[in-house]
């Protein structure tokens, strides 16, 4: 059997069709040092921005004391980023689809640096929400503006190698947050100067984009080429395109079901964990901050899985279907020890289809702009479910106390596991049978 290019670019694509090339070799091609460059601010950048998202969790007691709100309202204060990445994730990648990474990436650092001076610097609720709302308008492009990169720059066979580093660096972020925060904040005199200094290096990251993106010999690479030959499309015939799928549909709705239980415990277990067992703060970091090391873990060595076994499908509904015991079983363990490795699990678990759910979007056959849109759909839903995650959990814990809150967020996952259970397989093997049975 023939093997195949699996990422699709105008060259390999005919009417959604994925086609062989180069007599059916599978060539490991090279990445330039200048595009990993790019890719790696960029990827520092995507870090920083978790490192806010998740501490979230360990600053909320800070917070409370500094503005005297509930949980109810802090949960809101958390949620904003998101429902308002919910609006403005589309209309934002539509934009930056067409806006010449040069110039858009460096707008978009420095936009995410002004929401976080202005929620590290204010004394007013209003100010909390007017910091939340900018950086979270700026950070619906982090992820879809280096999608341009990746498609211009990046060979397609390295696609899920690429992906998988993307996905490894953001648990890096969110260990950042968790693990470590207790005694970042100490050191920058709390959850203020943690902001103020994210700020600072959201800015260098936009110099340092200038620096590198702007002193390059030439900004078309080889692999512009093959996008520049291929018809131009405007964003909404792009939309449409990405949206006719059906696979794109059950996808993104699929991810909420995920991201609600895991937004919620980077939100409230900390808070759980030491008001309900009784942890101190740097306990409870560290029982938090183990998930998103096993998450960097699974990022990497899921590529090698999937690749190596040629598992596609099977992760994305197994780990929906494991995690809702692993969340589940932080809650009802009482020692620390316990809950460290139910956190490592279960932090595996929620990244190990993370990489191949995001790389499948290359592998149906879609067009470069429609594969970016297709993108940002899902990342749309990613902010629902954060948003979901936030302030309707924060609600259930106000209502009825954290171990009955939490409880049912953890059977959320099962959606992500029933609706990709519809999804067809996009594994070699299966796709080889696919274009072998035309």
């Amino acid at each position: 059997m023939r093997k195949t290019h699996l990422c699709a670019t105008p060259e390999n694509t005919t009417n959604g069709i994925l086609i062989h090339m180069h007599g059916g070799s599978y060539m490991k091609k090279t990445i330039e040092k200048r595009t990993w460059v790019l890719l790696w601010v960029g990827w520092c950048a995507v870090a920083l921005s978790q490192i806010l998202s998740f501490s979230y969790g360990m600053m909320v007691p800070s917070i409370i004391e500094d503005f005297g709100l509930d949980y109810a309202k802090i949960g809101m204060v958390g949620s904003v980023a998101a429902w308002v990445a919910v609006f403005a994730n589309i209309p934002v990648s539509g934009v930056v689809a067409n806006a010449n990474p040069r110039f858009a990436l460096p707008v978009i650092y420095s936009f995410f640096g002004l929401g976080c001076l202005i929620f590290g610097t204010t004394h007013s609720l209003f100010g909390l929400y007017a910091g939340r709302i900018i950086s979270g308008i700026a950070g619906t492009g982090l992820l879809t503006a280096l999608v341009t990169i990746k498609i211009r720059r990046v060979p397609p066979e390295r696609m899920v190698e690429i992906n998988g580093i993307e996905n490894f660096v953001q648990p890096i972020g969110q260990t950042c947050a968790t693990l470590l925060m207790a005694q970042i904040m100490a050191l920058l005199s709390g959850w203020r100067g943690v902001y103020n200094v994210i700020c600072a290096l959201m800015f260098l990251c936009g110099a340092l984009w200038v620096l590198f993106y702007w002193t390059t010999e030439n900004d078309v690479l080889p692999a512009d080429s093959r996008e520049k030959s291929a018809p131009e499309e405007s964003v909404f015939h792009s939309l449409k395109l990405a949206m006719s799928n059906p696979v794109v549909w059950l996808y993104g709705l699929a991810y909420p079901g995920k991201i609600i239980i895991w937004i919620a415990f980077f939100y409230y277990y900390p808070s759980f964990f030491m008001d309900v067992r009784g942890f101190t703060a740097a306990q409870a970091g560290l029982a938090t901050g183990l998930f998103p090391v096993f998450s960097a873990i699974a990022s990497i060595v899921s590529p090698k899985i999937s690749e190596r076994f040629d598992l596609n499908k099977s992760l994305l509904v197994g780990s929906g279907i494991l995690l809702c015991g692993g969340y589940y079983a932080m809650l009802k363990l009482e020692g620390l020890v316990a809950i460290c490795v139910a956190s490592a699990v279960s932090g595996f678990l929620s990244y190990v289809a993370t990489p191949i759910y995001f790389t499948n979007m290359y592998r149906l056959g879609l067009p470069p702009k429609a594969v970016q849109m297709a993108t940002s759909f899902l990342l749309t839903m990613v902010s629902l479910g954060s948003a979901l995650g936030a302030g309707v959990v924060g609600s259930l814990i106000d209502a009825w106390g954290f171990s009955r809150g939490l409880v049912l967020a953890c059977y959320t996952p099962l959606w992500f596991s029933l609706l990709t259970a519809f999804t067809p397989s996009l594994s070699k093997s299966a796709m080889n049978k696919s274009k072998n049975s035309l």
